[in-house]
């Protein structure tokens, strides 16, 4: 049995992870105009996902209900950590400013209205 700890050096040189995922809450009525329907989510195109950042957004109370309570719905969202048009680069934004670039979207192509 190998009783030394494991070494993590190698951490700082990882620059970041290309992706920030979200898991977004939204009352079931914000989302009575989403033009998803009862679809589980969207895939963005590149050109869409170069300018928005975002690559993808699916709903994982669809999918699984037992994720989210009663009137709520659980939104997984794949934002692009390095590119965000609007934002520059997501990697030094804000906690609140990440989740604003992956809602902004949202908005927009599913017409949530948080």
């Amino acid at each position: 049995v190998n009783s030394s700890p494991l070494s993590l050096s190698w951490l700082p040189s990882v620059r970041f992870s290309p992706l920030w995922v979200l898991a977004l809450g939204f009352d079931k009525s914000d989302l009575r105009r989403s033009s998803l329907g009862t679809g589980a989510g969207l895939v963005l195109p590149r050109p869409e996902n170069k300018q928005r950042g975002l690559y993808l957004a699916y709903f994982s109370s669809r999918l699984f209900p037992e994720r989210a309570p009663e009137g709520k719905e659980l939104v997984t969202v794949l934002l692009n950590k390095g590119l965000n048009g609007r934002k520059g680069q997501t990697e030094y934004m804000s906690g609140s400013d990440v989740v604003e670039a992956a809602v902004e979207p949202l908005r927009q192509y599913l017409k949530i209205d948080a």
